[in-house]
């Protein structure tokens, strides 16, 4: 009356035909960190992802560079939008800086951050502060052993839902959430917290935020917490959101997956992932929902190579298939648009072998195969 049953993750049928295109480099810096009035950086110095900026009259901005011809050729850019940029749907562009700082002159939970607003596609843009509430907030060390008096770091997505209010995945430190992390790199008087990712909401088109919800607290799933999130919004109106777990020391340790049926207010069905069989490891993620269907998504320092793409045929993200390795520079951070039905380009940064700073696009086709084939 007793025995076992055996269940294995099989990959699904060679379904996709995907191609790798040639790097194109659209700028080269001489140090990592950027110049202007608001910037993509860590406060620490080292060098940080851009954004892959896709305008709905299809211009793509990279930092300080655009291109209206999808990437081929480039020029001059007003001025280079951060990581957490969005075009709303009345084509009003929002940019907010990374670091949501403590404003000391208020109650603890409250932060602010330096933002941008374009109405004319980027040609030109105006300053404002967007503040942020979470009453939960603290300050803690980083995985740097730097103290952060912050509410919470950004480095991802802004989504647009259908009722207008906007969502960002944010992570930092939450006093009723901590844990320590498993890292032994640091005394334990410096109470090195895991990362915990949560969600802020705005209803007035990015100038307040505040706390909606904890989408990533699963100590027992991560060594370091969850940090650098990626967030999509699925066809059927799910979101997705997938989160770095632990650091480049420890290449093994797989992503952390989780969904929410109700605009980003709870979150469930924690997760590792799996494409082709092999495990999902490494840091910022990054996802597109390509027009046919298909869920693209990129991350960076996967144990195997530096920089990989994986597809999820049902659009969903429980099942991955198609792992393909792609020609990104060292510790460059990436991102990921579709220009053209089928048609992916990947950003990638990172030092280069005479010690400069490239960033470069990865072209990338994807195409189904038919029965035939």
């Amino acid at each position: 009356g007793v025995g076992f049953r055996v269940v294995c993750d099989v990959p699904p049928p060679d379904q996709l035909e995907v191609k790798v295109g040639d790097p194109i480099i659209v700028t080269t810096l001489e140090k990592p960190d950027p110049t202007g009035p608001v910037v993509s950086i860590s406060p620490l110095g080292f060098f940080s992802s851009s954004k892959l900026l896709l305008l709905r009259d299809n211009t793509l901005i990279v930092r300080d560079r655009m291109s209206k011809d999808f990437g081929k050729t480039w020029s001059d850019c007003p001025l280079q939008p951060n990581q957490n940029v969005i075009e709303l749907s009345d084509n009003t562009i929002i940019s907010i800086s990374a670091l949501m700082l403590r404003d000391k002159s208020t109650p603890p939970g409250f932060g602010k951050a330096t933002a941008l607003r374009s109405t004319n596609g980027w040609k030109t843009t105006e300053t404002f502060e967007a503040t942020f509430h979470c009453p939960d907030a603290t300050a803690g060390f980083d995985d740097t052993g730097h103290y952060m008096d912050y509410i919470g770091w950004s480095d991802h997505e802004i989504l647009e839902m259908p009722d207008g209010t906007l969502l960002m995945s944010v992570y930092g430190f939450l006093s009723s959430k901590r844990s320590l992390s498993d890292y032994q790199r640091y005394p334990i008087e410096m109470q090195q917290w895991k990362y915990v990712g949560w969600i802020a909401e705005s209803k007035d088109k990015g100038k307040t935020w505040k706390y909606l919800s904890t989408a990533v607290h699963h100590p027992n799933m991560t060594r370091g917490g969850g940090c650098e999130i990626g967030m999509v919004s699925l066809a059927n109106g799910d979101l997705l959101l997938a989160a770095r777990p632990g650091e480049e020391g420890y290449p093994n340790e797989k992503m952390v997956f989780v969904s929410s049926k109700d605009n980003g207010k709870t979150w469930d069905n924690a997760r590792h992932c799996y494409a082709d069989g092999l495990a999902m490891t490494g840091v910022y993620p990054q996802f597109v929902l390509m027009k046919n269907g298909i869920l693209a998504v990129t991350w960076e320092r996967t144990g195997r190579s530096r920089t990989e793409i994986a597809f999820s045929l049902d659009g969903r993200g429980e099942n991955w298939c198609h792992r393909t390795k792609l020609p990104v520079a060292k510790n460059g951070y990436n991102d990921i648009v579709e220009i053209k039905p089928g048609e992916l380009l990947v950003l990638g940064a990172g030092k280069t072998e005479d010690g400069k700073y490239d960033v470069r696009i990865i072209p990338v086709s994807v195409r189904k195969k038919s029965a035939a084939n």
